[in-house]
């Protein structure tokens, strides 16, 4: 039986700034193993059309962006613009696409953008895949909680 680590929100800030000196333009994965509290799957939307731990886990991992939409019927999660670097000139947006099927790397697929003071910018080609892991790996997390309850 795993524990869970309920990390205060200042750790979480310190170990993603961590994460962002650790690869250059990573954004998007702030839960990597962090969670606040139980982990619940109650108020799941009547209409979610994919893995409840998957759409639970994404939202959680981008939860320090804004969201700009969430369809549960289509498993689309879109973030709005938000910084991650502490540079408020330094933006990044996130889409996660999670397909039906079990938790697994084909059930999730993620986009990054990034921006400086309001221009295009390059991300990290390994943004995307460690945006991908984190929730797969909250995801996983969720499920195993309520498996040992």
């Amino acid at each position: 039986m795993r524990p869970d680590f309920a990390a205060p929100p200042t750790f979480r800030a310190a170990a993603f700034g961590l994460l962002l000196l650790a690869a250059p333009g990573l954004a998007g994965c702030e839960t990597l193993g962090l969670s606040e509290g139980e982990p619940t799957l109650a108020g799941m939307p009547a209409d979610l059309a994919v893995d409840a731990f998957l759409w639970q886990g994404a939202l959680e991992t981008l939860s320090f962006l804004p969201l700009a939409g969430a369809s549960p019927s289509t498993g689309r999660i879109e973030t709005g613009w938000g910084s991650v670097s502490g540079n408020p000139a330094e933006e990044v947006q996130v889409t996660v696409q999670i397909y039906p099927g079990q938790i697994s790397p084909n059930s999730v697929a993620v986009a990054v953008q990034r921006r400086v003071s309001g221009a295009p910018a390059g991300v990290d080609p390994l943004t995307g895949p460690t945006v991908q892991e984190a929730i797969l790996l909250r995801a996983r997390q969720l499920k195993a909680s309520l498996e040992l309850d």
